[in-house]
């Protein structure tokens, strides 16, 4: 094969990284570049071109592609939402929590919720509370200190 073969494969597969960017079209894409460049500077038989090509792609795709990964794609810190985003929050008591009369309330990032006490002590009126769980539409609070 000549090295525009690999030339022509090595911008086939850019164009396909272009759409698909999961690094493994580039891996090979750049294996075939390479491929290409040893057998124009060296007339390389068809074997000694496969074997460059082997070598390259397999190094590419297993030691530069998963540091890439780590480098371009890293995840974005995750956003709580929703009921997640209630746990730890800070909030009043509206109504005194008591477990044993099943009664209190509490006020949350603006939100009226039934509460719990986490350990079943009673909290005042007014008190601050942060939120340690949510059970359903029950949130789990202890009395801040």
């Amino acid at each position: 094969m000549t090295w525009e073969f690999w030339a022509i494969i090595g911008s086939i597969l850019l164009i396909i990284e272009l759409f698909i960017p999961t690094l493994v079209a580039l891996s090979l894409s750049v294996a075939c570049f390479v491929t290409s460049i040893f057998a124009y500077a060296f007339d390389l038989t068809l074997t000694m071109q496969l074997v460059i090509f082997s070598v390259t792609g397999l190094f590419l795709f297993l030691i530069i592609r998963p540091i890439a990964l780590k480098l371009w794609f890293n995840k974005k810190p995750e956003i709580k939402t929703n009921v997640e985003a209630l746990v730890g929050a800070e909030g009043m008591v509206t109504e005194t929590i008591d477990n044993m009369n099943n009664t209190g309330r509490v006020l949350v990032m603006g939100d009226d919720w039934k509460a719990k006490s986490s350990n079943d002590e009673i909290i005042e009126k007014g008190s601050k509370i942060i939120v340690e769980k949510v059970d359903s539409t029950i949130l789990i609070v202890k009395k801040k200190q």
